[in-house]
C-alpha cells in the first residue's frame, strides 16, 4: 500500500517499528530521525529490526511510503494505538 504522508513543522511521530518492509521517498523537505537527516529525493528503507520516531523541526516534509505491514509503536501511550495500526497503514 502506498502512503502519502504530510509532517508539518515541528511535527513528530512516536517511537514505531514496522510489521513488515518500508520504502519511503522524500518529495519535498526535511525529516529526520535517530539515524539521519533526509531531504528531497532521498530513500529509505527498513524493516521490522529498525526502530526509529520521525521528526521535522523547521520545514515541513511530504513522503511517500510503501508499507507492506503496519507500524507498531514501540514507547509509552502510543502503544494503545497498535490495534487500530492496520486501519491505517496496511
Amino acid at each position: 500500500m502506498l502512503n502519502f504522508i504530510y509532517m508539518d513543522k515541528h511535527a513528530s511521530l512516536p517511537e514505531h517499528t514496522h510489521k513488515g518492509n518500508e520504502v519511503t521517498l522524500v518529495v519535498n523537505g526535511v525529516f529526520n530521525d535517530e539515524n539521519n537527516e533526509y531531504r528531497d529525493g532521498d530513500f529509505m528503507l527498513l524493516d521490522e529490526q529498525n526502530k526509529h520516531s520521525p521528526a521535522t523541526q523547521d520545514h515541513d516534509c511530504l513522503t511517500i511510503a510503501a508499507l507492506d505491514g503496519p507500524l507498531h509503536f514501540t514507547t509509552g501511550l502510543s502503544r494503545l494505538l497498535n490495534p487500530f495500526s492496520s486501519l491505517f497503514f496496511k
